[in-house]
């Protein structure tokens, strides 16, 4: 899902600049989709 929305927010081109609190885990988990984040404009 999150890969979904994160490639949504890519294809929009909205520029937006988005600040999303992760725990380690989380970016552990979600190692794979980190270029995808900064992509969509999440720091």
């Amino acid at each position: 899902m999150a890969r979904q929305v994160l490639e949504r927010l890519v294809a929009a081109n909205l520029g937006l600049s988005l600040n999303v609190n992760m725990t380690a885990a989380d970016v552990v988990r979600d190692a794979n989709l980190l270029p995808l984040y900064k992509a969509a404009g999440v720091d």
